[in-house]
């Protein structure tokens, strides 16, 4: 068996105490929260935990809490949803919207039937196939989601200087709907009631 074959398999056979015991350990180096993310992205790649997971369980340990077990840390999971919870969910559906419930409470600390509470209710995001997606785009939410975006593409472009810039594309474009089933598992994702409706439509381009 090849080396290569051997390092994916060991990189699919990370489970996240795998994960956490690696942080834990980078943490006795000295190392931040950006060099431990880069080392478990260059070591696990899409397998790798998000810098959000990475940072939360950095703060977990501080605490003094060391046991990197599901258990330990959820013996009481917390009910509440107050504007702390609010903010971190919508920090974490911000960074992947495809995360499901259990995920986002693992890493904020409550109960996955508060996150889901909390992003029915509280956050007014609607479910479609495997991601969330805002139920109704108001002005407001508009406007956020512009200066969101708009953050997320500078500190990118910090990252990324002009590689990014040589990959974006305009063109003058012209859009035609086309109707496109597709299967099941390619359309699966969250989307609101407008989304849905036009789920099954794809956009085709006139150049």
């Amino acid at each position: 068996m090849s080396s290569n074959i051997i390092a994916q398999e060991i990189k699919e056979s990370f489970k996240r105490y795998d994960s956490r015991i690696a942080i834990k350990f980078s943490i006795l180096l000295g190392k931040s929260a950006t060099e431990i993310q880069s080392d478990l992205v260059t070591a696990l790649e899409d397998h790798a935990p998000s810098i959000l997971t990475t940072k939360n369980w950095m703060r977990t340990i501080s605490k003094g809490l060391f046991d990197m077990s599901d258990y330990s840390r959820f013996k009481r999971p917390l009910t509440a949803c107050g504007d702390a919870q609010v903010a971190a969910v919508q920090q974490y559906l911000a960074e992947d919207r495809g995360k499901s419930c259990e995920e986002i409470a693992e890493d904020v600390l409550i109960s996955k039937s508060s996150v889901h509470r909390l992003l029915l209710h509280k956050l007014d995001e609607n479910i479609m196939f495997s991601r969330w997606i805002s139920h109704l785009l108001t002005p407001d939410k508009k406007k956020d989601y512009k200066r969101r975006f708009s953050r997320q593409f500078i500190q990118r472009f910090q990252r990324e200087q002009n590689g990014l810039l040589d990959r974006i594309v305009n063109l003058v474009e012209t859009w035609v709907s086309l109707w496109n089933s597709g299967t099941k598992s390619q359309s699966a994702e969250w989307g609101d009631r407008y989304e849905l409706d036009q789920r099954n439509h794809v956009e085709s381009r006139i150049l």
